[in-house]
């Protein structure tokens, strides 16, 4: 009887043990929420005009403002200026794309140029900025560029005759860099 009542009694002891962890989780899960919902709807300010997640939350009473006076606004009106013909030229020109103009200091692509003669390439470009310049040569049937790097503002070098793919990739000191957009030229021979 004596080991019936122990075991009874380990039993109970356990139980409450669970039943009071149990206890505290729910407790601890309460205060969260409460927490979450007072966030949620503006806190437990309540003089403040600041509204919560939720928007709900005090805002100030307002005040009526007084009504705007009308005034007399002065009518402008706008004298036409004499038009003078402008003489159309013999042969029409191009005009020419409008190149952005960078802020000092700030690095942009490269515009190329690209010339082949007899089995050189040449290629050179605008200064970007950069303080070094890698230049990336597709030759015809070749998935992998041929590449140089330089801090000069053009490059040439004898290649096979096809057709060659060239970008320029400027970088500047903290190795930030922008590619030029590629430029396809036929090589002869």
């Amino acid at each position: 009887m004596n080991k019936l009542v122990r075991l009874f009694r380990q039993e109970e002891e356990a139980a409450c043990a669970q039943l009071n962890s149990f206890i505290a989780y729910a407790k601890r899960l309460l205060l969260a929420c409460c927490c979450l919902f007072v966030v949620a709807c503006g806190g437990a300010n309540t003089e403040s005009s600041e509204k919560g997640l939720l928007g709900v939350g005090s805002s100030p009473t307002p005040t009526p403002a007084a009504s705007p006076t009308a005034t007399a606004t002065p009518i402008v009106t706008a004298t036409p200026l004499p038009v003078t013909p402008t003489p159309s030229p013999a042969t029409p020109t191009a005009t020419p794309d409008p190149t952005p103009t960078p802020a000092p200091g700030e690095l942009f692509g490269p515009t190329l140029s690209v010339l082949s003669d007899a089995g050189s390439l040449s290629v050179s470009w605008n200064n970007s900025n950069a303080s070094r310049y890698r230049i990336l040569v597709w030759s015809e049937g070749n998935p992998r560029p041929e590449t140089t790097e330089t801090t000069q503002l053009s490059f040439s070098t004898v290649v096979p005759s096809g057709d060659h793919t060239v970008m320029v990739e400027a970088y500047d000191e903290l190795g930030s860099s922008v590619f030029s957009a590629p430029a396809t030229v036929e090589v002869t021979p």
